[in-house]
């Protein structure tokens, strides 16, 4: 199933329940389905512990990675490119890397001078590698788990997340993987 099938075009026409998680909540999203937000999201941005900090506001000629068909490759650096270009100065010098490993080893050996990506993803990263450092963080929005637009199911939906979220095996996994609260 697509995403772009997820969503239901005539509810009359669908299962009586539709849950999907790791949604972004949009205008258009909320139209169709309500929503169960249980995280925020955003951009992060590592560097090598020690260097010189790397902001959004700074990536113009940096060498800056970030990972193959991912939201920064395809939204963010051609924004950013277009600032850069707006203010006269170069755009960010980098590359699309296949994964996460690729870009933290890139910016280990100097090939880069920071990682661009989801900062779930980036602060996983650092909580395992002492040789890097979050320098921003920014962009959080809301991710979610979408359902048909019925009350009942937003409730028992909404109190199954608490009920996860409150426990020690989330909070433990939650820690592991370096996430902040």
């Amino acid at each position: 199933m697509t995403r772009k099938n997820v969503i239901p075009a005539d509810p009359t026409r669908q299962n009586s329940v539709n849950l999907q998680s790791s949604m972004t909540p949009t205008t258009k999203r909320m139209a169709a389905m309500d929503f169960v937000d249980y995280m925020q999201m955003g951009n992060a941005i590592v560097v090598a512990k020690g260097a010189e900090p790397v902001t959004r506001d700074t990536l113009c000629g940096r060498r800056v990675g970030v990972l193959t068909g991912s939201y920064q490759l395809t939204v963010n650096v051609p924004a950013y490119d277009q600032d850069c270009a707006a203010a006269g100065k170069p755009p960010g010098r980098g590359g699309a890397l296949q994964d996460t490993r690729q870009a933290i080893s890139a910016l280990a050996s100097g090939r880069q001078d920071a990682v661009l990506a989801d900062s779930p993803i980036l602060e996983y990263a650092t909580a395992n590698n002492p040789a890097i450092e979050v320098s921003d963080t920014f962009d959080y929005t809301p991710v979610a788990v979408g359902v048909t637009k019925e009350p009942a199911l937003v409730d028992a939906v909404s109190a199954a997340l608490d009920s996860v979220i409150a426990g020690d095996a989330y909070r433990a996994a939650d820690d592991d993987a370096g996430q902040r609260d």
